[in-house]
């Protein structure tokens, strides 16, 4: 359950980080400097949050000239497709949130335009429709259409293959165009929060690259250009290594960080060192590391609240016990922070 709420935080720090998708119309954020010590600026382990503490600047440095162009992060499992459509493991939606993109992004309250520009809900309740951003380009090259966008709604939620994302909408109708600017959508209900969960979870991408994809049967295995997002992948390996690169077209603006590398650490001890030696930037702090981490000047920790969830096993198989319990995990729902450190 641990590694489950390490995870999500750091899923929350990589969209922060890199994106800057909580208001900044800009894009990504900026990298981060290096630390007091002579090592480079260090990345994230899991669990509470960590970085190096900014170097004062000398008087009358140029600080643009320091400013570093890569930041090197940490996953603590292996990536296990690249397909959106295929998967629920939050680990993969690390790098999802990179590479593609929903029409709306979702920020609590607020849903700010990513490639839908306004939407509207028809009388009926339960059909929306939503104007497509012309800006936005595929990293092929080529524009968003309407057709992109209703082909991926239908094809991810109803037609294709692929029913691993349909539990988050199950309610779909369907994706239509209307014309080169408008796409509807219907509910086969009413449903207040469906027009909410299809900005949410409905990745759009590039048809024609995906369908491709699948013809060649390297859908999820191999970096395919179909998405929208703020990075391309330029080395992937996901037992050990994923390297991404911003993309130079980006309708927001090209992320003010560069590259981004990925390693790939199960081991919470070898994350740690990896980040007091300065070969990763910014983590999510294992537990036991967290005081010595924290107490450390050279380091910027902050807490950061998560979702948890406790369980108690019950075995409906067996008249005697009723209620049974391996080790400690017969535990009570609690509220849980997670501590970070960078």
């Amino acid at each position: 359950m641990n590694k489950l709420l390490k995870v999500v935080a750091l899923s929350l720090a990589l969209v922060l980080v890199l994106c800057a998708c909580g208001g900044s119309k800009t894009g990504p954020a900026q990298p981060s400097q290096p630390a007091q010590t002579s090592q480079p600026a260090q990345t994230t382990p899991q669990g509470n949050v960590a970085q190096p503490a900014a170097p004062a600047a000398p008087a009358g440095a140029d600080n643009t000239k320091s400013a570093r162009d890569t930041i090197k992060l940490t996953l603590n499992q292996v990536v296990e497709t690249l397909n959106p459509y295929d998967s629920g493991a939050i680990i993969d939606w690390q790098c999802f949130t990179q590479l593609y993109e929903t029409l709306f992004f979702i920020e609590g309250d607020r849903m700010e335009p990513r490639l839908g520009t306004e939407w509207e809900a028809l009388d009926d309740g339960m059909t929306y429709r939503v104007k497509i951003n012309h800006d936005a380009k595929f990293h092929n090259g080529d524009p968003l259409t309407a057709e992109d966008v209703a082909w991926s709604l239908q094809y991810a939620l109803i037609d294709g293959p692929y029913t691993r994302r349909r539990t988050n909408i199950p309610n779909l109708d369907y994706a239509k165009v209307i014309d080169d600017d408008t796409v509807e959508i219907k509910c086969t209900e009413t449903d207040a929060s469906f027009i909410r969960k299809i900005f949410m979870n409905g990745y759009i991408l590039s048809k024609k690259e995906f369908l491709a994809a699948e013809e060649k049967g390297i859908t999820g295995t191999e970096w395919v250009p179909w998405g929208t997002g703020p990075y391309v992948i330029t080395s992937y390996n996901p037992d050990a290594e994923i390297k991404f690169t911003a993309f130079p077209d980006y309708y927001r603006g090209e992320a003010r960080i560069k590259n981004v590398e990925i390693s790939i650490l199960a081991d919470n001890n070898t994350i740690t060192v990896g980040f007091e030696a300065g070969d990763i930037d910014f983590i999510v702090v294992p537990t036991a590391a967290w005081e010595n981490l924290s107490n450390n000047s050279n380091y910027n920790t902050f807490l950061s609240p998560t979702n948890h969830t406790s369980f108690i096993h019950i075995n409906i198989n067996s008249p005697t016990p009723a209620l049974q319990t391996r080790g400690s995990e017969r535990r009570w729902p609690t509220p849980s922070t997670e501590r970070r450190c960078a």
